[in-house]
């Protein structure tokens, strides 16, 4: 045997010791030391079910339908609205001094809670296309009201497409009516001051609609009686024309107390609009464009029972708005150039398009002139390879995956807006536009001017808006026929500011204040909401304190223009020498 062999029993017995070794060293550890048996594999989760679409989104206060009137109504038409009341007032708890803001998009067709999920509800969609929070909605400084209209939009229905309204008149009287039963359904509301805002094609609806109600205030009782008393005999109509007479001699008052108070320096800046809005009815010609409006007005007069209105109407706001579409079409050539997206020949040719466009609307060729303005629009993003011209920054236009349309059609959203199972919801209306073209070309800058006589107004722009922007406003902000519109041209503005750091500039004369926000496109609220937040409520607060200001002496001159006592040299408390 080699040297080096071990016998196998040798072998085995080495491995016995070893084994026994082992145990007892084993035996020696703490117990907590020693080797448990392996815990059994945990089971696989159970799947959850994903959350409701609607799980995220907070409810309205009141949502549903108004009906709108039609000769057929066997197939009837309505209007969809949800009104988030406020959440943070400024005086800490709601009364009857907390704002109430109606949101009208644009479009035309685009339903305006499109605009509450995607830019200033309570909730909205983030980037990836989950309702979220918003800590900037706008129904944190006052009641928000989302309408979808026209007809035909959004959750709105329409009985068929004849009800779809054809040009601003008729939106803006099935929007009042609309309006008017909201009200009449929630009367603890109609106390409120009134704000109605938008964007867009809003830059539109909002002066149509805001114009439709001053005529609507400006209508006199006897004026609907007119013709009746004129049938039951002359003594009954001789009580109309001396009315007439009383009011015309109340009016002329009225002139020369604002020709005094235009040169004083020391009047509340809504002291004349308070006192012209509580003579509307007495002075109709206040509303320069009236008869122009009733002219066109399609189907309603005024005359034949359009109820006053039963809520504070206080001011309007208006974003990115398209309001002048001639000014603002011969504008797009210098914008684009201005802001380095095209060449100064591309400019001349783009100027030359323009000139077509504007041709055709003096010819009174709406709808070719529209058309043409579209493709203008098209052919200026090919040449200068934006996404879109509503936001030149952007790589894709705004919810370009329509996550906001994809929500709002779901069956769990519906029932939670309140809105009809059955709609086909889509957030902008091809059938509307369509129906609308021939109006869009149509300018609305006449009735700012009314209404910049008797109401604040607010025009905000999103400093990189090459469409609908700030040089777009000013081209047609430059023509407007208004008491102070030499003082605003003058205005060089100020920087003002959010949380210390520069967020644009304003400038403002009178009734007329014009904001640009910084590092924001088409839609602010959605761009900067924070900012857009803090605007609105800053002019909105604004605006009610300077109507506290004014309320005790347009009282005051109101009893002395009633008492014929009109040409002193102080009037109410302010001096007008």
């Amino acid at each position: 045997m080699p040297p080096s062999a071990v016998p196998a029993a040798a072998v085995a017995c080495m491995l016995s010791c070893l084994v026994l070794s082992a145990h007892l060293v084993a035996a020696s550890r703490p117990q907590s030391e020693q080797r448990k048996p392996a815990p059994p594999a945990p089971k696989p989760p159970s799947p959850q079910p994903p959350p409701k679409p609607g799980a995220q989104i907070q409810k309205p206060l009141h949502a549903g339908y108004v009906p709108i009137s039609r000769t057929d109504s066997s197939n009837p038409s309505s209007l969809y609205y949800a009104y988030w009341e406020a959440a943070a007032p400024a005086g800490g708890a709601v009364d009857d001094q907390t704002p109430i803001i109606l949101w009208l998009q644009g479009g035309p067709g685009c339903a305006s809670s499109f605009g509450a999920l995607y830019e200033l509800g309570p909730t909205v969609v983030d980037s990836s296309g989950v309702p979220t929070p918003n800590p900037y909605s706008f129904n944190q400084a006052a009641g928000l009201l989302a309408i979808d209209q026209p007809i035909g939009t959004g959750y709105s229905i329409a009985g068929s497409t004849e009800d779809i309204p054809t040009d601003m008149q008729g939106m803006a009287a099935d929007l009042y009516e609309g309006l008017w039963s909201f009200f009449d359904s929630h009367p603890q509301l109609q106390p409120r001051p009134f704000f109605i805002t938008g964007e867009s094609y809003a830059g539109k609806y909002i002066p149509s609609l805001t114009h439709y109600i001053l005529r609507a205030a400006a209508n006199r009782p006897w004026h609907q009686q007119q013709q009746q008393e004129e049938q039951q005999g002359e003594q009954l109509r001789s009580q109309p024309q001396q009315q007439k007479q009383q009011d015309d001699t109340y009016c002329s008052r009225l002139e020369q107390l604002q020709r005094q108070l235009r040169s004083s320096k020391q009047q509340p800046v809504l002291l004349l609009p308070l006192l012209r809005r509580r003579a509307l009815q007495r002075c109709p010609g206040l509303l320069r464009h009236a008869q122009q409006q009733q002219q066109q007005q399609q189907g309603v007069n005024f005359q034949d029972g359009v109820p006053d209105p039963n809520f504070q109407l206080a001011g309007i706001a208006i974003g990115n708005g398209l309001t002048d579409p001639i000014a603002q079409t011969r504008a797009l050539g210098s914008v684009t150039f201005n802001f380095g997206l095209i060449s100064e020949a591309t400019r001349t040719q783009l100027q030359q398009q323009a000139e077509v466009v504007i041709t055709l609307v003096q010819a009174q060729q709406w709808a070719e002139a529209a058309q043409m303005r579209s493709r203008l629009l098209q052919f200026i993003e090919q040449a200068s390879g934006v996404a879109t011209l509503l936001d030149i920054r952007r790589t894709a236009v705004y919810d370009s995956a329509e996550a906001v349309q994809s929500l709002l059609n779901s069956t769990e959203v519906k029932a939670l807006m309140s809105a009809d199972a059955y709609v086909d919801y889509a957030s902008c209306s091809d059938a509307v536009d369509a129906v609308l073209k021939a109006d869009t070309m149509k300018s609305a800058s006449a009735l700012v001017e009314d209404i910049l006589d008797v109401l604040p107004v607010l025009l905000y722009q999103g400093q990189f808006d090459a469409q609908d922007g700030v040089a777009s406003t000013n081209a047609w902000l430059a023509g407007l026929s208004w008491e102070y519109a030499r003082d605003f041209a003058r205005e060089p503005g100020q920087v003002w500011q959010v949380g210390g750091l520069p967020a644009g500039w304003q400038r403002g004369a009178s009734t007329l204040t014009q904001v640009v926000v910084r590092n924001a496109g088409h839609m602010v609220p959605r761009d900067q909401p924070k900012a857009a937040l803090q605007l609105l409520q800053g002019w909105m607060q604004g605006q009610l304190v300077n109507y506290a200001a004014a309320e005790a002496a347009a009282a005051e001159l109101q009893q002395q223009l009633d008492s014929g006592s009109s040409s002193s040299s102080s009037m109410g408390g302010v001096s007008t020498s």
